[in-house]
């Protein structure tokens, strides 16, 4: 598999010492010790949100010409993800966590999580993917940490913020960080989202039709249904998850995981009066503690 940074060399690292021994802004095989910690980016570049995307290509391309000294491991966008570094190198990504931290960037803005759930949805599955495979293979953990728990050595996720918050926003106040770590722990089969077509996605589209059915009349817009039982997960069922999301309190991603049908087949239940199983009592009550947890650094960063 090869690397964009290394076989692209950047022009102005090659006349920099002592990155001209290498052709790009990173250290080689300077991991010297496993890594505990994903540090979370936004390349703060404009998606292409119609056709090919390609803006993780766009934010490779920068990295292979910038006069700054900067790089990162991976970047994604909604259809594409893009190895720039070994995952032995130091790349160069922020104030703090050089030494010890993989990093990737997400082809998206800080400020505008939340305008479209479907493109979101894509990018969030792509950045996973790529972090799934990471936490199997370093034994990271699956938790947001902030600075002073990085700096206590603690594992886990952090965003470029908290690392550098006098300078950096990313990846941004409304980054869904409960959903993003969900669906890092979850086998990509066990999430739904636009384009997939099988027997769950109609058995999400009946909880999400029956639901909308047990809704009293005036709220019955707010969780729409998802069009015909079909199985087919297309615009129609995404946009009543996401509406759905919304209604109860969820982040609104448009991606149906274990949270989100846990919550919605309880939901359904509680109404018709059935029993909710194990899993999906646990699955609603991590989505009402992290709605919860939500809301009050909402609070907090308004001064609520």
């Amino acid at each position: 598999m090869g690397f964009y940074l290394v076989e692209n060399p950047n022009p102005t690292a090659r006349v920099t010492a002592p990155y001209a021994r290498w052709g790009y802004w990173g250290i080689p095989q300077a991991l010297r010790q496993p890594p505990k910690v994903i540090t979370v980016h936004t390349a703060e570049n404009t998606p292409d949100l119609t056709g090919t995307d390609g803006g993780a290509e766009a934010v490779a391309r920068f990295f292979a010409t910038t006069p700054r000294r900067a790089s990162v491991h991976k970047v994604v966008d909604s259809d594409s993800v893009i190895d720039l570094l070994p995952d032995t190198h130091r790349a160069i990504h922020s104030r703090f966590a050089w030494e010890d931290s993989l990093s990737f960037e997400i082809s998206y803005r800080a400020a505008w999580w939340g305008r479209n759930p479907g493109y979101e949805a894509r990018l969030l599955k792509n950045a996973a993917g790529i972090c799934r495979d990471w936490v199997a293979e370093h034994g990271i953990a699956v938790r947001r940490i902030d600075l002073a728990a990085y700096h206590r050595g603690e594992s886990g996720f952090i965003a470029h913020a908290d690392l550098d918050p006098t300078r950096r926003t990313d990846p941004g106040p409304t980054f869904p960080w409960a959903t993003f770590l969900t669906m890092t722990r979850e086998k990509e089969a066990d999430m739904l989202s636009r384009g997939d077509t099988n027997q769950d996605v109609f058995v999400l589209q009946n909880l999400l039709t029956q639901y909308h059915d047990l809704l009293a009349e005036a709220d019955s817009d707010k969780a729409p249904i998802p069009g015909a039982l079909d199985g087919i997960f297309g615009p129609r069922t995404e946009t009543s998850v996401v509406a759905f999301q919304r209604y109860i309190g969820l982040e609104a991603t448009g991606v149906a995981n274990s949270m989100t049908v846990g919550v919605l087949t309880a939901q359904v239940a509680s109404h018709l009066e059935q029993p909710v199983d194990d899993s999906a009592r646990s699955a609603a009550e991590r989505a009402t503690n992290d709605a919860q947890a939500a809301h009050q650094r909402l609070d907090r960063l308004h001064n609520v």
